[in-house]
């Protein structure tokens, strides 16, 4: 079930707890309940001997977890493929597919039906799945929108373009009218795909070592 899939790495015993560490490819099945893997971004953390982990990933738009050990300590520049020892059963877990993360990002939107009359907003967390952003204007669910921003990064510069549906429209607070609109993307490329979760996973990087 795992060959061929990208999937997350996570640390639960060193003190951030949930956090994404690295994402890998598993290559193939090289025993029993072990994995050849190799890195899938430009993560240079190290995987420790002495520790478990647990390792997140999607198969037919749904997540699966597990836990696994490694029988040395891992250098990802250093070493180009990994043994991983599955030591849990597989799992169906309940969560969102597509990690959030925490941004601030200009956007351009308007009602797919409607011609100009574009509104600015501001971009407060982003997955590969989705956007949230906060604007003074209620807009109901179901709601078609034509959005267009761009990642404000130097390694992940990219425009998108791109077609989405309103999930929610909640209010911030009582006192303001400004409004949190969670939108679900249309159809991204697999280019604008990957390029936001390697950008969302730059950001948790960040946070990790700081």
């Amino acid at each position: 079930m795992l060959e061929g899939n990208v999937v997350n790495i996570l640390d639960e015993e060193k003190g951030i707890k949930g956090n994404v560490i690295g994402r890998y490819k598993v290559i193939e099945n090289t025993g029993v309940n072990t994995y050849l893997i190799v890195p899938a971004d430009d993560t240079s953390i190290v995987l420790m001997a002495d520790y478990n982990y647990k390792l997140e990933y999607t198969l037919n738009n749904k997540a699966y977890s597990c836990y696994f050990n490694i029988d040395k300590d891992y250098v990802p520049k250093e070493n180009k493929g990994l043994n991983i020892h599955v030591i849990s059963q597989i799992k169906l877990i309940n969560r969102r597919i597509h990690e959030r993360y925490l941004c601030h990002i200009a956007i351009e939107y308007s009602k797919l039906e409607v011609v100009g009359g574009n509104e600015l907003a501001l971009i407060n967390n982003i997955s590969a799945g989705g956007l949230n952003f906060v604007t003074d204007k209620e807009i109901a669910s179901e709601t078609l929108l034509k959005m267009k921003f761009e990642i404000p990064d130097e390694d992940y510069k990219m425009s998108y373009d791109v077609t989405g549906k309103v999930v929610s429209c909640t209010k911030v607070n009582s006192d303001k009218l400004m409004y949190n609109i969670h939108v679900e993307f249309g159809e991204l490329t697999k280019e604008e795909a990957e390029n936001i979760i390697k950008y969302v996973f730059k950001l948790q990087r960040k946070d990790l070592e700081n």
